[in-house]
């Protein structure tokens, strides 16, 4: 699956891809950041857990006068969706570019730092600043800017790379899932980030349909006589899975070790949340194999 992201320089195209990687800024494959122009060829972004899921940083419109070849240039036809991302006001790149995709069913147009823009308006206006009303303003100024210049206006997501459940960004992958076909629905829905519990219910609901499959081969193969074990293949397998689905919602070692880092507690504060996290270690030399032929 191929997502590419183009736009100004500065517009916090980097950002934006990270986010969806759920990568940090400052982890060694994260995609740089900064105000100068730091792509000057399409760069491919694997996400670091589901590396079917590549995500394109592609050069932005603003490197060099916008060309009627640029999609060409950058393979517009490989993706999956192709998103341009920007910021504060239109440039006339970033119009001619969505007047080259007007007519494309998988392009988006992404409002970047809406965070900084609410920020401002509110430290400028404090008594009469209203969040809603802002955004409101920042979504008629992106409709407008296209219609006054003979543009059908794609659909707009007003987002910040720093706050992914606040503003249209669950709306945003809300939109992506709902035009993908069904073989890269699945795939899409659980490489997003666990920001909101309507994204977690989703990815536990795909993952529920899932778990009925392999229950059903299992079945299956219990028809078979085993002579009072299970087998070891059974065990390494149950583990594999559990594993999976700790990392699919963020449960595993590495994603904990992360937020604890974040919220500067312990790891153990966040372990004692969890229901059941040493299910796969023996208790009292108990082996699980022993346990789960009780059952």
């Amino acid at each position: 699956m191929d997502i590419a992201v183009t736009g100004e320089s500065g517009a916090g195209k980097s950002s934006f891809i990270n986010a969806l990687r759920g990568v940090g800024y400052e982890e060694e494959d994260s995609a740089p950041t900064g105000v100068q122009e730091t792509t000057m060829q399409r760069k491919a972004y694997q996400h670091p857990r589901f590396p079917t899921v590549t995500l394109w940083d592609l050069p932005g419109t603003g490197t060099h006068n916008f060309q009627p070849n640029y999609l060409e240039k950058v393979q517009f036809k490989e993706y999956d969706f192709f998103i341009i991302v920007s910021t504060t006001r239109f440039e006339k790149n970033d119009l001619d570019l969505a007047k080259a995709n007007s007519n494309e069913e998988n392009f988006y147009f992404v409002r970047s730092k809406v965070d900084s823009d609410l920020m401002n308006e509110q430290r400028s206006k404090p008594r009469s600043f209203e969040q809603e009303k802002v955004l409101q303003q920042i979504r008629n100024y992106c409709v407008n800017t296209f219609q006054q210049n003979g543009v059908k206006a794609p659909q707009i997501f007003l987002i910040s790379s720093y706050d992914l459940a606040d503003y249209d960004f669950p709306i945003l992958t809300d939109t992506l899932l709902k035009d993908l076909p069904a073989q890269k629905y699945h795939l899409f829905l659980l490489s997003l980030p666990n920001i909101t519990e309507e994204a977690i219910e989703k990815k536990k609901q795909s993952m529920m349909q899932y778990v009925w499959l392999e229950a059903l081969k299992a079945g299956a193969l219990a028809t078979i006589p085993v002579v009072g074990i299970v087998r070891d293949y059974d065990l390494k397998k149950l583990e594999e899975s559990l594993s999976h689905y700790r990392m699919l919602f963020g449960v595993d070692d590495e994603s904990l070790q992360a937020v604890a880092g974040n919220l500067n507690v312990p790891v153990e504060t966040l372990l004692r949340k969890i229901e059941s996290p040493n299910m796969l270690k023996t208790i009292e030399e108990e082996q699980l194999g022993i346990k789960l032929l009780r059952y």
